[in-house]
């Protein structure tokens, strides 16, 4: 992100070139700035609402799972598509 400071239509919205991450993201046009900045972080209600530690791990366990299985399906194409 440049060297910019920023806030939006929140109060709590903040931009910080340092460490490249936003805070309090929550709206899209507030996402589309960071964006804009080639902000590579940010964290708000709009990107996630906060969790329950449990729910959080059932829903990490099952994005890891699906994530295996695709992988598996990537090397197999890839692996038909060397040989074929």
């Amino acid at each position: 992100m440049q060297d910019t400071q920023a806030t939006g239509t929140s109060s709590e919205f903040l931009a910080f070139s340092l460490g490249d991450e936003g805070y309090g993201v929550e709206t899209a046009e507030q996402q589309d700035f960071l964006v804009a900045q080639e902000c590579d972080e940010a964290q708000g209600n709009y990107l996630g609402r906060p969790m329950e530690a449990g729910y959080f791990a059932a829903l990490l366990e099952e994005i890891v799972s699906v994530a295996a299985v695709w992988g598996s399906h990537y090397e197999q194409d890839l692996g038909q598509a060397k040989t074929g």
